[in-house]
C-alpha cells in the first residue's frame, strides 16, 4: 500500500467578522425559534397541557459581541488569510518522505 497524505476536505477557517457572528446568531436563533414552535405542536398533540417556550438567554447584542471578542481572543491567528494549501501539501509529502527515509513503512 502506497504512502498516503493526510487529507482534510475542509478549507481552513478564514477570519469571522462581527458581521458573519451576527448572521450566524440570527440563523441560529431562528432555527431554535421554529425549533420551539414545532416542538409546541408535537407536545400538544400527544395530550401536553402548558408548554412554555424559554427564549435563549444569549440573543442579545452585548452578547454576540463578547462571543465575537471571546473568539477573537482565542484564535490567536490561527486562522489567516494567507493559508497556501500547494505549500502545505509539499511539506506533508516532505513529512512523509522523511519518514520513509527514518523506516517507516509504507
Amino acid at each position: 500500500m502506497p504512502w498516503g497524505l493526510p487529507g482534510n476536505s475542509d478549507t481552513p477557517t478564514e477570519p469571522i467578522y462581527a458581521e458573519a457572528v451576527h448572521a450566524v446568531h440570527d440563523g441560529a436563533m431562528r432555527v431554535l425559534e421554529e425549533i420551539g414552535i414545532e416542538n409546541k405542536a408535537v407536545f400538544l398533540k400527544a395530550g401536553g397541557k402548558n408548554f412554555h417556550h424559554i427564549p435563549c438567554l444569549n440573543d442579545g447584542h452585548e452578547w454576540i459581541q463578547a462571543m465575537a471578542r471571546i473568539v477573537a481572543d482565542n484564535l490567536h491567528s490561527w486562522a489567516t488569510s494567507d493559508y497556501d494549501r500547494g505549500k502545505t501539501e509539499r511539506e506533508a509529502q516532505q513529512s512523509a518522505a522523511r519518514a520513509k527515509e527514518l523506516g517507516a513503512r509504507s
